[in-house]
């Protein structure tokens, strides 16, 4: 029906609105104490120069990936996950 479809698209946006960077585990690296949300704003306003207003209204997803990209501009490795890894470990049944 109309409804149910509507509402798959919808769901399907909001899972992709919210979506987290995919990234290799690693035991190497610090940490983070802060709270994630407040880590994601403070980085945003003093490496991605946005005010604290416009960080704050940044969707989590989105910052999560301007954190990275941030760090990977800073000289740092990020170890992401490509979807050709993502789909090789689905299919050998793990869970992402």
């Amino acid at each position: 029906d109309g409804f149910g479809a509507t509402a798959d698209a919808f769901r399907s946006y909001l899972a992709d609105y919210v979506a987290l960077p995919r990234c290799w585990q690693s035991s190497a690296g610090r940490p983070i104490r802060s709270h994630v949300c407040l880590y994601a704003v403070a980085v945003l306003m003093r490496h991605g120069r946005m005010t604290e207003e416009q960080a704050w209204a940044t969707q989590h997803g989105y910052a999560r990936h301007l954190l990275l990209a941030l760090a990977e501009a800073g000289g740092n490795e990020i170890p992401l996950m490509s979807a050709e890894e993502e789909a090789a470990l689905a299919e050998a049944g793990h869970t992402l």
